[in-house]
């Protein structure tokens, strides 16, 4: 630091390795000499802050040969590690000649560690004990149970970290205290779980450990209670008949069907989040059994009906639906379903109607004949009750309020035809919206409810240890009454449904980025019940005769991902139902003999799809790391057929297996080789469903650069826009493939699928070519047979972009697929020289 000065008043102070910087104007930045530093290859500024003072925003101002620049970011503090991207700006090219950081007006300096340049996060590690869990939802003295937690490196990479469970007198811990995570990089994430049994019943607080070379040990404590099992609970073969709570109101609770395997991301998202684990178990949705589980918790907590998410597949007059088994397979086939209640909310988002015909001749006829009709469908006043998720997609769709209460109106008659009194039709908002809602008025809808709140004014509290900025769940809450209140009055004389909704936390879907958006922090039951009590101080003063009189709506049964579920879980309990269950119920059966799980009435949880699924994942879970060693990415050699678990095994270090979608391996070229043309394969640790595969690991995306190469013959001549290897999106990644009448294409887009690279001659069908191609953030260069065929200029990294396909654009596409073989795909992080691919090419190469 002995160089930077402190300019436009900056004053700086070195000392003891760091240096402390006073910021006393906006303007005030501390800067470094003269620098000429060759940024081809570093993409990152890494950045170690001992302190600074709270609500300020960094700046990193650069000159290069391309021109200056700035970056913002949110500084992480404690000496977490800051990482900062430079390949967010164009100008961050060529070679840097200044440097310079800015924190905003302050009285408290700032207090700066360290800085670096480098091709990847480096730097201190720092230990997140993002979550701690029981394993089960209910815990028994003299049960084997488990406790499990959830480890984030947001630091610099390191490797045998120790992580470490203490358990007080009175628990026993079944095997060793100390387990061993062998290896962390920034942002990666991996478990350990724990064997206990308690003695006796109690409450025992357990305390795990976090420690590293490097690092600071980190500390976090669990209280379990261990509750006996009361002696009326005995051994059963099925669910037990449920015992409901009474209650005077219509309690209606949103349902998303997403936790079939095969059918949405799947419960591997979920799982690194312990604590959200379901009380009975990562189930199989769709099934009698998972149903009935469900029918039984809601009814003996006050809830008295689901409202199920209603997904078109398509426009076309057929109906098809997506995600239907929980009410098809699930509900409709479920032993205690005549005790229970049912609606549907209508998911139009994406897919709606073409125009009200579509709506009165196909969508309409479908619900009326496989829902409205059924015994447990929720009428009110012998009036169907349908809630609508997107009412604005809807007005459009119709051509508007006056079209849309015209439509309307034939819905009511044609319901009135089947033998209905009516049909009650529900709008969802977030918040008030007064355009929305005077269109609302005028269109005819029976009631405005919500799906989700979106309350004004909450502010972001602060960040997480990962950088991610959240927001005070009290404060959330608090705002839920006047959120209702002014909805209300946005949309005149429609009446409003109150809907209490538990959180919001979308990080298990990864949609919460740093210095983007945020989400809600810590939920607690005591304050959800306080929302639910104001919640139902509005519906009570409603008029009696009022058909809404005595409705409330609950958000969400199953939304995981999203944060709002209130099914009981590892981490809540059964605590958010009982809390339903105090403000809207008057009687209920003992919580010792209904808070219940599977294993406590000696059955196994219902979830044996998801247990196949994992048993696939093999030795590398999906949510674990993989640490890439050597400039050698991956080596697809396809000499033998699929591994058990239907991957194709990488003779790399890396071990990076393809996913098998269909392929199968063929002989060829003096071994196996890989026959493409229907299904795909992709790369992922793991096979699950395509749109959850976890992100490429970041050396695939590497600011040193890449080679692809392989050999390929295709079975057909002028293949066209079919792609052999592709990591790409509109604007990132890379891709390999065939164009223009079977020429090979190499492309690395910087923006919307540009730097697109020919090759001057098409590939002969049925021979073998060998193809490469490398980029170094400057040059693409495209080889076949270890000529080089073509080169275009093209400055900057690579951006991450989606998971790796063989084959295919994806894994299905269909109309994108290459049509022949493929052997020896070979993926690098840095560009081979042409000497190199040569030897490739000439089967010389090690």
């Amino acid at each position: 630091w002995q160089d930077w000065q402190g300019l436009a008043g900056a004053g700086s102070e070195v000392r003891a390795g760091t240096v402390s910087v006073v910021f006393p104007t906006d303007s005030a930045m501390f800067a470094s000499p003269a620098l000429a530093c060759n940024l081809t290859t570093r993409q990152f500024v890494c950045l170690e802050i001992a302190s600074i003072g709270p609500g300020r925003v960094g700046y990193l101002d650069f000159v290069t040969d391309a021109g200056a620049g700035s970056l913002s970011f949110v500084p992480q503090t404690d000496g977490r590690l800051n990482v900062i991207d430079g390949s967010q700006s164009e100008t961050w090219t060529g070679t840097l000649r200044r440097l310079a950081l800015r924190f905003g007006r302050g009285e408290e300096p700032v207090v700066i560690r360290r800085l670096a340049l480098a091709d990847r996060p480096v730097g201190t590690p720092w230990f997140y004990l993002r979550s701690l869990a029981a394993g089960r939802a209910k815990l028994r003295p003299g049960r084997e149970e488990t406790v499990v937690l959830g480890l984030q490196n947001v630091g610099g990479e390191t490797e045998n970290i120790t992580v470490r469970l203490t358990v007080p007198d009175g628990v026993e811990l079944l095997g060793e205290a100390r387990q061993t995570i062998p290896y962390l990089g920034m942002d990666d994430f991996d478990m350990a779980t724990w064997r206990i049994r308690a003695a006796r019943p109690g409450t025992f607080t357990v305390r795990v450990e976090a420690s590293g070379a490097g690092a600071e040990t980190q500390i976090r404590e669990l209280a379990l209670a261990f509750e006996p099992l009361p002696p009326e609970v005995k051994p059963a073969d099925y669910v037990p008949r449920p015992q409901p709570a009474k209650t005077d109101y219509i309690t209606l609770m949103h349902y998303c069907a997403l936790w079939k395997e095969g059918t949405h991301f799947g419960w591997n998202r979920i799982e690194p989040w312990p604590e959200k684990r379901p009380a009975i178990g990562w189930y199989d949705e769709g099934t009698p059994e998972v149903a009935d589980w469900h029918i039984k918790y809601a009814l003996e907590h006050g809830i008295n009906g689901f409202i199920y998410c209603w997904y078109r597949a398509h426009l076309e007059p057929r109906i098809e639906q997506r995600l239907e088994h929980a009410i098809h397979d699930g509900l409709f086939e479920a032993r205690y379903r005549d005790m229970f209640t049912f609606t549907i909310m209508w998911e139009n988002g994406r897919i709606g109607v073409n125009d009200e015909a579509d709506l009165l001749d196909n969508v309409l006829p479908f619900w009326i004949t496989n829902y409205f009709t059924h015994p447990s469908y929720l009428k009110i006043d012998n009036q169907p009750v349908l809630v609508v998720w997107r009412p604005e997609r809807l007005l459009a769709q119709l051509g508007g309020p006056e079209n849309t209460k015209q439509a309307f109106d034939k819905m009511r008659a044609q319901c009135r035809e089947a033998g209905f009194g009516g049909l009650r039709i529900i709008a969802c908002m977030p918040a008030a919206n007064q355009a929305l809602g005077r269109q609302i008025a005028e269109s005819g809808w029976d009631a405005v409810t919500g799906y989700n709140l979106s309350p004004a004014g909450v502010k972001i509290a602060g960040h997480d240890p990962a950088g991610l900025a959240y927001r005070d769940y009290a404060d959330v809450l608090s705002r839920f009454r006047q959120t209702w209140i002014d909805r209300d009055a946005s949309t005149g004389d429609v009446p409003d449904i109150p809907n209490v909704v538990m959180n919001r936390d979308d990080r298990p879907w990864g949609r919460v980025k740093r210095g983007q958006n945020f989400y809600t922090a810590d939920p607690q039951a005591d304050i959800f019940e306080v929302a639910c009590r104001e919640a139902k101080e509005l519906v009570d003063a409603k008029p009696a005769d009022r058909w809404d009189s005595k409705i409330v709506v609950f958000d969400n049964w199953t939304e995981f991902g999203e944060g709002h579920y209130i099914e009981p879980t590892t981490g809540t309990g059964f605590t958010f139902v009982n809390a339903i269950k105090r403000v809207f119920c008057t009687d209920w059966a003992p919580e010792a003999v209904t808070d219940i799980i599977p294993e406590d009435l000696g059955l196994r949880p219902p979830q044996r799809w998801y247990e196949a699924t994992r048993a696939t994942f093999g030795d590398r879970m999906p949510w674990q790391p993989v640490r890439i060693t050597g400039d050698l990415l991956a080596h697809w050699e396809f000499e033998t057929e699929a591994e058990k678990d239907g991957s194709f095994a990488d003779s790399s270090p890396n071990k990076i297996q393809l996913r098998n979608e269909g392929l199968s391996i063929e002989a060829g070229r003096g071994g196996g080789v890989l026959r493409c043309g229907s299904g795909g394969a992709t790369t992922s640790v793991s096979p699950i469903f395509p749109s959850a595969a976890p992100p490429m690991p970041p050396a695939f995306f590497s600011p040193g650069g890449v080679t692809v190469a392989l050999w390929c013959k295709p079975s057909e001549a002028n293949q066209n826009g079919r792609w052999i290897l592709n990591t790409s999106g509109a604007t990132s990644g890379y891709r390999i493939g065939l164009s223009s009448g079977g020429l090979p294409v190499w492309q690395v887009p910087r923006e919307s699928w540009s730097h697109l690279l020919k090759g001057a001659e098409p590939l002969p069908a049925g021979e073998w070519s060998h193809i490469a191609a490398t980029f170094d953030n400057q040059v693409m260069r495209l080889y076949v047979n270890g000529l080089e065929v073509g080169v275009m200029e093209r400055r900057g990294f690579i951006r991450p972009g989606t998971p790796l396909t063989l084959g295919a654009h994806s894994a299905r596409n269909d109309s994108t697929r290459f049509l022949g073989w493929l052997d020896d795909v070979r993926v690098y992080r840095r560009p081979l020289t042409p000497g190199e691919i040569a030897e490739l090419a000439q089967g010389t190469a090690k």
